[in-house]
């Protein structure tokens, strides 16, 4: 016998392309490769590239502490900048999706992946392989040249019928109602399949309410005895709410209908609240000749004293302002201490505020004024005398 694989046929809904992807994994210490792939499926999370950096980006997930550190007026941007958008974020983000009953969008179960899909990840010779389910059936032109003499086409064919329908979000917590627009519904149906041999079955949603996107049919193979849940992606035309339903059928594998079941749910109007974790660029727009003012400075090293948070932060007149102050509060504890130590002070107050009682006052000393007659000429020799504190006085 001879195969070809002639092509692949085109599907009514494209494959999703992850080419350039980054899937995250999450290690924990101590972990051997093997237990860290089999381990916490349900936390990878799949980024598109426009997220991540390898050059260490500013607001991406790979950013490096240069860019941090270095950042364009550093001291005047507000705390955590250059650390948007890291994987923590978009972590948060999806979980908060999920308890709104949301589709995750970076979360690996966003693909069908997570701890339901246990061949999640595999090695080969090529490396590491992500194997994410296909809901749909895809079909190919494959070629076979056998010897046709003794060759019998057997089709199996089994009965199914259909246990359970329920219209879900995401998480699966809410049941009989989603979203509509913003958030999508799942279809869970469970087909039985009471035959003991394994068959084929093809499942389709149909003459669903006005406000419902067409689905696409889902066909999958049951084991003999065996239940299969097969799950469909409900979405809706409009944003207002409404009461639908949807007729649930179930096929063997010669397309006889085999079973039948009606579903009602509700559509409930779309919420156009933003998230509180979301930017709101109203609520921080300003005038442009009003700046805010703000210190972030102050915010990183609120202790002007702290020279070494200021340096590293790159907050110079608050380094200066710290320096100064320092220098000051040094300065006069010196002086201080000088003042003291010399008994300068002491000194001023005595020369101040007491009176020495042996302390004499200057002994004046008086001189005799010449006399002159009528043409001039001095008649008279002056004459110094000198006063004692005894008495008498006695030319000099």
């Amino acid at each position: 016998m001879h195969a070809e694989l002639v092509g692949d046929l085109a599907s009514y809904q494209e494959i999703v392309s992850l080419k350039d992807y980054w899937v995250m994994v999450p290690v924990q210490p101590g972990l051997s490769p093997n237990e860290i792939f089999t381990s916490n499926r349900d936390m990878w999370l799949i980024l598109p590239p426009s997220l991540v950096s390898t050059s260490g980006e500013c607001d991406k997930v790979g950013v490096s502490y240069s860019s941090f550190r270095y950042q364009t007026n550093g001291c005047q941007r507000p705390i955590g900048s250059c650390l948007s958008n890291q994987i923590y974020d978009f972590e948060m983000q999806d979980r908060y999706r999920v308890e709104e009953g949301l589709e995750p969008l970076y979360n690996i179960r966003r693909y069908g992946g997570g701890s339901d899909n246990p061949e999640q990840i595999s090695e080969n010779s090529h490396g590491l392989i992500l194997s994410l389910p296909l809901k749909q059936m895809r079909s190919s032109v494959v070629v076979l040249s056998i010897n046709a003499d003794s060759v019998r086409f057997v089709t199996q064919v089994g009965h199914g019928i259909i246990s359970g329908a329920a219209i879900c979000t995401f998480d699966g917590d809410t049941c009989g109602q989603f979203q509509a627009i913003s958030g999508r519904g799942y279809l869970q149906v469970h087909v039985n399949n009471t035959s003991t041999n394994d068959a084929m079955f093809h499942v389709s949603v149909v003459n669903c309410s006005a406000e419902i996107v067409p689905i696409l049919q889902i066909s999958a193979a049951v084991q003999g005895m065996h239940m299969e849940t097969f799950m469909f992606e409900v979405q809706s035309r409009t944003d207002i709410a409404s009461n639908c339903s949807c007729t649930v059928v179930v096929k063997n594998a010669l397309a006889e209908v085999t079973d039948t079941l009606s579903v009602l749910f509700r559509l409930t109007p779309t919420d156009y609240t933003p998230n509180s974790e979301q930017s709101d660029i109203e609520d921080k727009a300003s005038n442009p000749g009003n700046p805010p003012q703000y210190s972030p400075c102050s915010e990183l090293c609120p202790n002007v004293f702290n020279l070494k948070c200021s340096l590293f932060a790159g907050c110079w007149s608050q380094a200066l302002k710290g320096f100064i102050i320092l220098l000051g509060i040094v300065g006069s504890i010196y002086m201080t201490w000088v003042i003291f130590k010399t008994r300068a002070i002491p000194r001023a107050l005595s020369y101040l505020f007491i009176r020495n009682p042996q302390r004499r006052e200057p002994v004046p000393s008086l001189r005799s004024n010449p006399v002159y007659d009528a043409g001039g000429v001095q008649n008279q020799t002056s004459t110094l005398f000198k006063t004692t504190c005894n008495g008498p006085t006695a030319p000099i």
